[in-house]
């Protein structure tokens, strides 16, 4: 999905950080349930990373997720990703559930 597709949906919204040149990160939640918020898509480049910037960005979406009414957030990251998984422990995040898979 493009990021163009998130912007048409309601249920979806776009947090972005910026200097006075361009976008430097970039955070797109959804409320899934009454009660939960899940975060889609996460990006800081490279360069800004280690900053606070995904920190500003999460608790931005966060707060949009708790105006909502959701009490719980979760997401999705790449186990092999040991750089946002560290970033996101680091956010307070916790693993609740193992996802696993196979080729065929």
């Amino acid at each position: 999905m493009r990021v163009d597709d998130f912007l048409e949906e309601k249920d979806h919204a776009v947090f972005v950080a910026e200097t006075t040149e361009r976008m430097v990160g970039m955070l797109i939640v959804s409320q899934t349930a009454p009660d939960r918020g899940e975060l889609q898509l996460a990006y800081v480049e490279p360069g800004y990373r280690e900053h606070g910037v995904l920190r500003e960005l999460e608790a931005d979406a966060s707060e949009y997720l708790r105006d909502l009414g959701c009490h719980r957030i979760s997401l999705r990251v790449d186990a092999q990703n040991e750089a946002a998984r560290e970033a996101w422990h680091n956010l307070g995040y916790a693993s609740t559930m193992e996802y696993m898979e196979r080729p065929l």
